[in-house]
């Protein structure tokens, strides 16, 4: 059952900083053509070019665990993270994954998109933000587990200082927005959680 549409909405594409997030929105587009959002077997992620190495997708395999299926050469890099088959709810702060899981699971059951800056530190202490778009992969089959692609992309040129990361931990995004893909968005008590949503 969609949510009823009794929120105001601002255009995604009025809020996208970066050139991976506009390459992810446009091929994003093009794959699900006219349904709600494309299904596994029809996304080509080569397709998104010189975007690739901020490209990152994770799987909702239970309530628990968002795991990563990939994560870009570059997000590696700014990151100084390993990845790969981590659980993305178990790399918040204890007082912080609760806020990230609630964030995600409006995410998942909608489905919808979302928008989000993600906070950061570098070695010579300065801050650095990063742009995160997430969309979602239908599965092809029934009962698979929903996917959702994403880039991250940061704000500011980090050049050749590199990131501070204490026990594998990335903060929770400080704006996140849910975006409405024409299937509407989570319900009034998950969208208090995050700023104004976005459409497309």
């Amino acid at each position: 059952m969609l949510a009823p549409q009794t929120y105001t909405t601002e255009k995604l594409e009025d809020h996208l900083q970066s050139a991976p997030a506009r390459a992810l929105l446009k091929k994003w587009k093009e794959w699900r053509g006219t349904k709600i959002a494309p299904k596994r077997s029809q996304i080509l992620i080569e397709e998104l070019g010189e975007a690739l190495p901020q490209v990152v997708m994770v799987e909702f395999t239970s309530p628990e665990e968002c795991h990563f299926l990939l994560a870009g050469s570059a997000l590696v890099h700014l990151q100084g993270l390993e990845f790969t088959g981590q659980n993305f709810y178990d790399m918040a702060l204890p007082e912080e994954r609760e806020l990230r899981m609630r964030r995600l699971h409006g995410l998942e059951q909608q489905p919808c998109g979302s928008y989000s800056v993600q906070p950061g530190t570098l070695s010579q202490g300065s801050a650095v933000y990063t742009e995160l778009l997430a969309l979602p992969i239908l599965p092809d089959t029934a009962g698979e587990a929903l996917r959702v692609l994403a880039v991250s992309t940061p704000l500011s040129d980090p050049l050749h200082q590199t990131p501070v990361q204490e026990n594998q931990v990335i903060r929770v995004a400080e704006e996140f927005r849910y975006i409405d893909i024409g299937a509407g968005l989570p319900d009034e008590d998950a969208r208090l959680l995050c700023q104004r949503p976005l459409s497309l």
